[in-house]
């Protein structure tokens, strides 16, 4: 089984909150632009599918490899079952290798430019370890960011198959991310990961060789957190385009959000809630008033002294000095408090 105690550092918690957040943006974003996205993630699925392929060390010898009817059919593969991962890598790779879907029988190393990344697990060993791994992927209460960011780290050191591993290992991600939420089988976290695929590969031989899942947990995150980035302003265009289309009412009042002028200044979140917003912009500018921060977010001044009031009962939020002339004071790291604060508006 998989240890994960300590493999959160302060950073990659506040990532995991951030896209939490962002999951919940949007799905509201997609309330108004379902149509449009459905034709959004078709679009951009063979970017996503080609990067996946683009990733694997073989990907000059995979010409013709198609990973469309492996996502098509997801509902056919469980998550912690070793049988389904074998017939998935079996259903892609059996026209290019006579291995597909067994286990490698030889030692392997991961080389890039002729350089070792890493060693893998030794063959005699892998099919212990992908066990373990799939039993702790099915048994696990981690969230699944986490379960997703651990999941594609450990496989990478297993390398159960002798080609073709980055594409069965983006594929587990897809469905770990997916059953979280369906849109999110389409992510194209793939693409943010080949942009960086020298440090991709350098924090692997890190993580691997100082035995510090962290590392690379790390690093997952922030490509999962740019891939929402994209799949967000997706979204965005979409609704823009749909209001100019058709002019209904929900779109006008969702391209109002989007397009906003306050949307724009660099420390609304529009996935955060407002208190969390306020929490943030004062970590930026504690000597803010409530009426800056009623112009910034675009809600009345009894709004935010509400907002205020209930932050300085809670401990979160703390006035130093007077009305006039002091500054306020966020009492822990916001990252600390985004768990406090979730479903609160």
């Amino acid at each position: 089984m998989v240890n994960t105690e300590g493999v959160l550092s302060i950073k990659s918690v506040n990532l995991v909150a951030q896209i939490s957040h962002k999951l919940g943006y949007l799905e509201c974003l997609l309330e108004h632009t379902a149509a449009e996205q459905t034709r959004l993630s078709k679009a951009s699925r063979q970017k996503k599918l080609n990067a996946s392929i683009g990733m694997d060390l073989n990907a000059s010898q995979l010409t013709g490899v198609s990973l469309d009817e492996a996502y098509e059919s997801c509902s056919r593969w469980r998550l912690g079952s070793e049988e389904s991962i074998q017939d998935a890598h079996r259903s892609i790779y059996a026209a290019f290798s006579p291995e597909a879907g067994h286990y490698r029988s030889a030692g392997m190393g991961i080389y890039q430019y002729n350089k070792l990344v890493h060693t893998t697990a030794p063959a005699g060993q892998v099919a212990r370890q992908l066990r373990a791994l799939l039993e702790w992927l099915e048994q696990a209460n981690d969230h699944p960011l986490v379960k997703a960011a651990v999941f594609l780290r450990q496989y990478e050191f297993i390398q159960p198959f002798s080609v073709g591993n980055s594409s069965i290992a983006h594929l587990w991600v897809s469905l770990i991310l997916g059953q979280w939420h369906g849109l999110l089988r389409w992510l194209n976290f793939e693409s943010k990961l080949k942009e960086r695929r020298g440090e991709y590969y350098d924090c692997l031989r890190a993580s691997i060789g100082n035995n510090d899942l962290c590392i690379m947990v790390e690093f997952v995150l922030q490509r999962l957190d740019e891939a929402f980035d994209e799949l967000l302003d997706g979204v965005k265009k979409a609704a823009k385009d749909q209001n100019t289309r058709t002019g209904s009412p929900k779109s006008s009042d969702l391209s109002s959000v989007i397009c906003s002028d306050n949307s724009h200044f660099n420390g609304i979140k529009p996935y955060f809630t407002t208190r969390e917003n306020i929490l943030a912009l004062l970590q930026e500018h504690p000597e803010w008033s409530a009426a800056r921060l009623s112009e910034v977010l675009g809600i009345s001044d009894r709004a935010v002294e509400k907002h205020l009031a209930k932050l300085k009962s809670r401990g979160q939020l703390k006035r130093v000095g007077s009305a006039r002339g002091g500054y306020w004071r966020v009492v822990a790291p916001l990252n600390e408090q985004l768990g406090l604060l979730q479903g609160e508006s």
